[in-house]
């Protein structure tokens, strides 16, 4: 089940928000425009298919508003969000014959679910890489003592 790729549809906005800010490009109380906005052939929209005007990227990412989203990926640029996924040792992949755009912010992408908990994990460790372990440890039982 963790091996299995998948679109990690929202799961890479808090990564996107990250590089923005860590760019210095934005802060929490930014404004952002969440309405209908075309990127060459590329148009997204949110979830429910309204917008909701003048945002905070704050309550952008909390309210997981996908074009603020894409705009925001769009001033990082897509490379560099496939380049931090890669640091933190996933390896994103994109469909065949596809060339990298902004759609790897939303859907455009696939990844594991081990690959998404190792970038997570880092980047709770200030980018430091954690070893991942398969398995469940238990604690080791004492022997037992018998008796007769």
């Amino acid at each position: 089940m963790t091996a299995a790729v998948r679109s990690p549809e929202s799961l890479l906005k808090p990564l996107i928000y990250g590089l923005a800010l860590e760019l210095g490009l934005a802060h929490p109380q930014s404004l952002i425009e969440d309405h209908p906005t075309a990127f060459s052939s590329y148009i997204p929209i949110n979830f429910y298919s309204f917008s909701r005007g003048t945002v905070t990227i704050h309550d952008a990412l909390t309210q997981s508003l996908n074009i603020p989203a894409v705009v925001v990926l769009d001033a990082v640029g897509p490379a560099r969000l496939v380049s931090r996924l890669r640091r933190g040792h996933a390896d994103p992949r994109l469909p065949s014959d596809t060339a990298l755009s902004l759609a790897v912010g939303l859907s455009g992408v696939g990844i594991t679910l081990r690959d998404l908990v190792s970038v997570y994990a880092a980047s709770a460790h200030a980018g430091t890489t954690i070893i991942l372990r398969d398995g469940i440890m238990f604690p080791r039982r004492r022997p037992s003592l018998r008796r007769f």
